[in-house]
């Protein structure tokens, strides 16, 4: 059998959530049995907030099975409730930490 494909997407500034979703957009049209995992830790983090274009394209996106992480200590250091967070994104401990273990278990990492 093919291996899967496993990639992590690292998003730590706001600007860079338009080419994470562009990525996102053609891998899971492209690769729909990828395995795809976000990180987002640093200003990245503001992207879950609010009900914005940008919400709902990363909500589609975790309907096609794409897992969102969120940075505890980020949440902490914008001062960003985790209870905004939608039901869809988990918040990780350490983002660096889930970078970290998605290269320990074959995802390669992908700075958008």
């Amino acid at each position: 059998e093919m291996n899967t494909i496993k990639l992590v997407l690292h998003v730590d500034q706001a600007d860079r959530w338009p080419a994470a979703l562009n990525n996102l957009t053609n891998l899971t049209r492209d690769y729909p049995d990828a395995e795809i995992r976000v990180v987002a830790n640093g200003a990245g983090v503001y992207a879950f907030l609010g009900s914005t274009d940008l919400t709902t394209r990363l909500a589609e996106a975790s309907g096609k099975q794409v897992a969102f992480q969120v940075c505890a200590n980020a949440l902490r250091e914008h001062a960003i409730d985790p209870a905004h967070l939608p039901g869809w994104a988990t918040v990780v401990s350490a983002g660096v930490v889930a970078l970290a273990e998605a290269q320990n278990e074959g995802f390669a990492y992908v700075k958008p």
